[in-house]
């Protein structure tokens, strides 16, 4: 009993992440739904299953039917409604309940039990071969019009059993933190993927976006505890901004270095950034720089930039404006728009390479472009002192508005001080800065 009720409970909510899943995945859609199929989804969102006694299709292509309550299984759907059915897949001979071989019978068998769509399933069913393989969406169509009327706990352990674990891990995505809890309760299999890290990750993820941030918490810990390193990351993060759990600097100063030594390079970054300014820690700029740099080696965006800051003002390291470009360039390079906002400086001040004022222009730009409120602060100097670029009021306001819109302090007050001069310009200034 005890196994049932866990088992129904579990299915009942795998069935609705399965449904969320597809509907993700976008693997089927429902306009190519034949009508009998159509009448059967609407059925199937009641409380009381219907069957159709008569179906009419108007001139719209809208459908009604009369409907009674019924037992499982259905009545099988005359030939005429499932002409064009998406389910009817032109490759007959294809195997489409995955990789392993089911004897004809017993999918029929489940079929008749498990599915309104007993008749279109038969001759599928009787006609698998073993000579072809399913691909995901093939896979997902069928599952998913035997997912939709499970009728036995028992017929639904097999019919997910045959999903390939990918599809499977994709799908427990979808549960939260106390179904996947009953999850592992149902198989052995079930259990194991449970227990997968990736899967555990992906699963926060999607419950710290729905802003459900204790189950996230919970779902993280699930996670780094069996090794996830991107989980300890996020977990740190967490602790350190208050997210969920109150702020926490020690935590997450535990957490990031955890990641860290695990090899996870936004972690690395991470600890470097308390390691500069004493988060859960003393400051050690030597100790930041050499995080900033296993960072940036390791492929992180903002350990890139990070270490060129570490590199341009002699942060626990030696100054080396060299360095600091070719790392800036890296940052940018892979569009981090603090990495154009500084190699822009340095074209500007001639930091590590020939001063090139119309460069820094056109990189400040490319910062501006990615909402970098620094470049566009300093693109409206450089168009008020006419530096690099021929002196133009007018753009220096449209920037310093777009700096402003975004809370730079020194552009709001060039920006009030250059429109109480020049009031037409007014309308252009707030246009801007909505902009």
């Amino acid at each position: 009993f005890f196994f049932m009720t866990v088992g129904e409970c579990a299915m009942q909510s795998f069935a609705t992440a399965f449904r969320m899943w597809m509907i993700e995945a976008q693997l089927f859609d429902t306009d190519d739904f034949c009508l009998f199929c159509k009448v059967e989804m609407h059925a199937s969102k009641g409380a009381v299953q219907y069957r159709y006694k008569t179906v009419t299709n108007d001139s719209d292509g809208d459908f009604t039917w009369n409907k009674e309550p019924f037992e499982f299984p259905l009545d099988p759907a005359p030939h005429e409604l499932r002409i064009k059915c998406f389910q009817r897949l032109p490759d007959r001979s294809s195997i489409l309940l995955g990789q392993i071989r089911l004897k004809a019978e017993e999918i029929q068998q489940i079929a008749c039990r498990s599915t309104l769509y007993t008749s279109s399933l038969m001759p599928v069913a009787g006609e698998i071969q073993d000579s072809s393989k399913p691909t995901k969406q093939q896979i997902g169509k069928l599952t998913y019009q035997l997912e939709l009327v499970v009728d036995k706990v028992k017929h639904a352990f097999f019919l997910f059993s045959i999903l390939p674990e990918e599809i499977l891990l994709q799908i427990f995505s979808f549960l939260d933190f106390e179904t996947l809890q009953s999850v592992c309760l149902v198989s052995r299999k079930w259990n194991r993927l449970a227990e997968d890290d990736i899967l555990l990750h992906l699963m926060a993820k999607r419950a710290q976006r729905r802003e459900e941030y204790k189950s996230a918490q919970k779902l993280y810990m699930w996670a780094a505890k069996v090794g996830n390193d991107d989980s300890m990351d996020e977990l740190g993060r967490m602790f350190q901004h208050g997210i969920g759990p109150e702020m926490d600097l020690d935590k997450a100063f535990t957490w990031y270095k955890r990641a860290a030594k695990q090899g996870n390079a936004s972690g690395m970054n991470d600890l470097g950034w308390c390691y500069e300014k004493g988060l859960g820690c003393e400051p050690n700029e030597r100790k930041a720089a050499q995080w900033y740099l296993r960072s940036a080696e390791a492929g992180n965006i903002s350990g890139e930039n990070n270490i060129g800051w570490c590199y341009q003002k002699g942060l626990g390291t030696p100054a080396d404006y060299k360095s600091a470009v070719k790392w800036y360039r890296r940052a940018a390079e892979h569009g981090n728009s603090s990495g154009y906002n500084n190699l822009a400086w340095c074209y500007h001040q001639g930091l590590g390479v020939p001063q090139d004022y119309k460069l820094a222009m056109e990189t400040y730009k490319r910062a501006a472009e990615l909402g970098n409120k620094f470049a566009q602060n300093t693109i409206g100097n450089m168009y008020y002192n006419g530096q690099g670029v021929e002196k133009n009021i007018d753009k220096a306001i449209k920037w310093f508005g777009r700096a402003a819109a975004q809370g730079h302090e020194a552009a709001k007050g060039r920006l009030a001080l250059l429109t109480d001069k020049q009031p037409q310009n007014e309308r252009e200034s707030k246009k801007a800065a909505v902009h």
